[in-house]
């Protein structure tokens, strides 16, 4: 049988401390994110179940703060998926497979074990989140480690809506370590001066090219995205430059930004004198996208890369 959005999610389990490398920051909340196909002559019948299902599972699950799918502006059966929550218990306790609403959405995934999906897991996941997902052929999971960053267990006590971004960027040959190393003193300042930045985190999985890392960050509204390049703040302006000197900026970053309206921005280098040649894909939160607009606040505070906020 094929699975879906909500099996693919709800197999996770509970994970209370991940595989990392010595050094890398341990991460509470668990994010996923991927493009799934859906199966021709059910775009329809997707997205009213995937609302149903997203819907579901926000009442169920209190700590599941984004449940939501974006159309591919170029091809009308993909749909880009983005799941937060705060912790992995609940991908273990069964209510992020809400029935009858999950065996409905299950039904619309073209993905098969001889052709499919694949989702990048962030966060804290386990070994025996491995395990369950290799009982889920049609879908192929890419557990993430964390090399440098953060991720918050709460929304800082600010108003949205939220900004999310995962991109791609190439690191030069022999640099991935003084990558991690000056993205955390980075991070160190944007944890310290702006409550707003909700992550901030470089990744890898096994199956990325040896000089390429995932950068994932969550921004509590489109101030904290602002202030993360302070041009006044000589401190930060020059870790940031330090950071940025390891990146191979000849090749484009690539990826997915989700944003309030999808407006047109600005996503060029903020590293003044240091072009890169951006390859992003902005999504909205409105017009076709299903599920509710990502929030966080209501959240206590406490929990995060180091142990606590």
């Amino acid at each position: 049988r094929r699975r879906g959005w909500g099996s693919a999610m709800a197999s996770l389990s509970t994970a209370s401390s991940a595989p990392f490398p010595a050094g890398a920051a341990v991460l509470r909340p668990v994010i996923v994110h991927g493009r799934r196909r859906i199966r021709a002559g059910q775009q329809e019948e997707f997205k009213q179940d995937f609302v149903a299902y997203a819907e579901a599972v926000h009442e169920g699950s209190p700590g599941v703060r984004a449940c939501c799918a974006f159309p591919d502006p170029g091809d009308p059966l993909v749909y880009w998926h983005v799941l937060w929550s705060r912790t992995a218990a609940a991908f273990s306790d069964g209510s992020l497979r809400p029935q009858p609403a999950t065996e409905r959405l299950a039904a619309h995934y073209a993905s098969t074990p001889e052709d499919p999906d694949a989702l990048d897991v962030y966060g804290g996941w386990s070994e025996a989140t491995v395990e369950i997902a290799r009982q889920m052929p049609s879908v192929r999971h890419r557990f993430h480690a964390c090399l440098a960053g953060f991720i918050k267990a709460d929304g800082a006590g600010e108003a949205g809506p939220p900004m999310f971004g995962f991109t791609k960027r190439c690191v030069f040959a022999g640099r991935l370590d003084a990558l991690a190393s000056s993205f955390q003193a980075v991070c160190d300042q944007w944890r310290a001066k702006i409550p707003g930045i909700l992550c901030a985190a470089v990744t890898r999985s096994d199956g990325d090219p040896p000089d390429t890392v995932h950068d994932i960050r969550i921004f509590a509204n489109k101030a904290a995205y602002a202030a993360h390049t302070n041009k006044d703040d000589a401190e930060l302006t020059a870790a940031m430059d330090v950071w940025f000197g390891n990146y191979d900026r000849s090749v484009p970053f690539t990826g997915e930004l989700y944003t309030e309206g999808a407006p047109i921005m600005d996503v060029s280098s903020t590293m003044e004198g240091k072009p890169i040649r951006p390859d992003f894909t902005i999504f909205g939160f409105g017009g076709e996208f299903l599920g509710r607009v990502p929030d966080f606040t209501g959240l206590e505070a406490g929990g995060g890369s180091d142990g606590g906020d």
